[in-house]
């Protein structure tokens, strides 16, 4: 347990839980083999010193307000707005660059999304779906028959499984 008290940065090589990783912008590291140097608290004081003289600067100035960025939206957005404000603030050259990574990760989790089980659920009824009817009904047989479709036989989803998912959205 600790208090956090603003953007904080935790690195692992272990899959995070999923939701830790819902109030979190992941970045995954690439695979550079070699020999690197150790980090130690002396080689980090510099910067920390130049962090702590820019804190005590800005401390009391408000920061840059922005507008809300389309596609960045929910706790996402709630983690990208300090991260741009203070961009602005500091590099303001770089606040596109920054958009439009926050961009990629809010698109790579709605593609995460839509793999998931309750996003192929949303997919089937979108497929099963009549369209121009404001009303309609599907059999809860009919979008296991289309969740099944591609599976192999030792995959199947059961009846029982779906039912649970289903009421859980």
């Amino acid at each position: 347990f600790y208090d956090v008290y603003g953007s904080t940065l935790i690195a692992t090589n272990e899959a995070v839980h999923k939701i830790l990783s819902s109030r979190c912008i992941n970045i995954n590291m690439p695979n550079k083999p070699g020999d690197y140097e150790s980090p130690t608290p002396e080689k980090a004081q510099e910067l920390k010193e130049r962090l702590t003289a820019w804190r005590a600067r800005v401390m009391d100035k408000p920061l840059p307000g922005i507008n809300i960025i389309q596609g960045l939206n929910g706790r996402l957005w709630d983690i990208s707005k300090p991260l741009l404000q203070v961009c602005k603030l500091v590099y303001p050259q770089g606040f596109d660059e920054l958009k439009n990574a926050l961009l990629e990760v809010a698109g790579q989790r709605v593609e995460d999304k839509k793999e998931s089980i309750e996003g192929q659920i949303i997919a089937t009824l979108q497929e099963l779906s009549p369209k121009g009817l404001t009303e309609w009904i599907i059999r809860t047989s009919d979008l296991l028959k289309g969740l099944n479709e591609e599976r192999p036989d030792t995959h199947k989803l059961t009846s029982q499984y779906v039912g649970k998912k289903l009421k859980a959205m």
